[in-house]
């Protein structure tokens, strides 16, 4: 953490670093996010809190909003070869580094598909945030750049990917959860446990 914090002060926000991640893995991210992440996801164990979210050996976790898979990789590793975890990342330079993350790990159960999970299927405006690598559907911070990308229903994604039962759902996607679950009618019929990340980004 300290070498991180060193190179966020003298300015290489968005330089790309590999960081020892848990279970023996390797995370390769930009310099900003390794930071707040390693933070959240290690020492706070953020979604781990909640009561009986962490993932289980056996279990199929979707995470929403994937980034580099720093909660991807780490529900993999807990569930193991015989679950599954699916990412969805709508930012193609997040999914790159989401898929080369793990295939890094050579975890065989997990997987990554480039696309937003919304209410419905077509295509969406994304904004790209300045500093962070991401953005977001809802929040249009100033500085951000605007790209188009495909947009479907969770409950289509999940189908195209083959994937019949769920147990959890991680969802952090800068302000567009209510969107998320109105695509996930059917998904949601199962009951799986869900935890959502509040969106911190200031509307402008």
């Amino acid at each position: 953490m300290r070498s991180l914090d060193a190179l966020l002060r003298r300015g290489f926000p968005q330089r790309l670093v590999t960081v020892a991640w848990p279970q023996g893995m390797c995370l390769e991210s930009d310099v900003f996010s390794a930071c707040f992440m390693l933070k959240e996801m290690v020492a706070d164990r953020m979604y781990e809190n909640r009561p009986g979210f962490a993932p289980k050996p056996g279990q199929t976790v979707v995470d929403v909003g994937g980034h580099h898979g720093f909660f991807t990789l780490r529900a993999a590793a807990r569930v193991g070869p015989g679950g599954r975890v699916l990412a969805v990342e709508a930012f193609p330079a997040n999914l790159r580094l989401l898929k080369k993350n793990i295939d890094a790990n050579e975890l065989g159960w997990a997987s990554a598909v480039g696309i937003a999970a919304s209410d419905s299927a077509g295509e969406a405006v994304f904004h790209v945030f300045k500093l962070v690598t991401g953005g977001s559907l809802v929040f249009k911070p100033e500085g951000t750049e605007a790209i188009t990308v495909a947009k479907d229903t969770l409950d289509h994604i999940l189908a195209q990917e083959r994937v019949a039962h769920v147990d959890l759902i991680k969802i952090d996607v800068e302000g567009a959860c209510l969107s998320v679950l109105a695509g996930a009618k059917k998904t949601l019929e199962q009951r799986p446990l869900l935890a959502q990340k509040v969106a911190k980004v200031g509307v402008k």
